[in-house]
């Protein structure tokens, strides 16, 4: 192709979702950049560094208004004619592996790959973990997911909408899961849903279980395998 002054973009949307992404060292969009990639890290309403209103207008929107403005993002890319639109994947981990999922749920015309690392793929199962999972006084922690998420008792119909392995018929790509087996902020269990889901549903999909894993600060090199893992996914993809 001759498109070397457009390389393949990776939407590379963070996790908490209340966290933001700076100017600043990144392994993997270092990594990525390195490989020959363009690296977009968008800061979807929903994240800090923007105030308390901008952090706000991001609950109860997973995969509502916080998902459209990680496509607003990659759009405005396309409409600069930064990004090659025919080349183009989502890579996220913990709340950016939700994204990355719903991105390939909602816009299966936009993604040619998805990998979700420690990601939530079900919000009521998610919640309902949550709430069995949670000793502090007055469910804080629960509470807290219910505030920014949804409450499975008025929301039902919503959160399933928004939960990626209830839609897994909608996705086209490809898909990476990867989980450490011992997460204990998304369980395990969340990648095996969407793992199963998307089977059921004759999709491609690989799920990668990480042994003696948590949710992140995986050993340098455990992640430097899975990273030249997700470049074998990508090449394939933009092949």
């Amino acid at each position: 192709t001759n498109d070397g002054d457009r390389p393949p973009l990776i939407v590379m949307p963070h996790g908490g979702p209340e966290t933001s992404d700076h100017l600043k060292w990144d392994t993997w969009a270092q990594f990525f950049a390195s490989r020959g990639y363009q690296v977009l890290q968008p800061n979807f309403r929903g994240s800090s560094g923007q105030g308390r209103s901008f952090a706000e207008a991001g609950y109860r929107q997973w995969g509502g208004l916080m998902q459209d403005d990680v496509t607003a993002a990659v759009q405005h890319l396309i409409d600069q004619g930064l990004a090659d639109p025919d080349r183009i994947c989502i890579v996220g981990a913990s709340y950016g592996g939700y994204a990355a999922l719903m991105g390939a749920v909602r816009r299966p015309d936009l993604y040619k790959a998805a990998i979700a690392i420690c990601g939530v793929a079900d919000l009521p199962e998610m919640l309902a973990w949550e709430r069995r999972e949670d000793d502090t006084p007055d469910r804080q922690v629960y509470n807290f997911w219910v505030k920014r998420i949804g409450d499975p008792e008025t929301m039902g119909p919503q959160l399933v909408a928004a939960s990626p392995s209830r839609r897994a018929t909608e996705i086209t790509c490809p898909v990476l899961l990867v989980h450490g087996v011992d997460d204990p902020i998304v369980p395990v269990i969340e990648s095996r849903r969407m793992n199963e889901a998307l089977r059921q549903a004759g999709k491609a999909v690989e799920l990668i279980e990480v042994e003696d894993a948590g949710h992140a600060d995986w050993p340098a090199e455990k992640e430097q395998e899975l990273l030249e893992r997700y470049i074998v996914l990508l090449k394939q993809a933009f092949a």
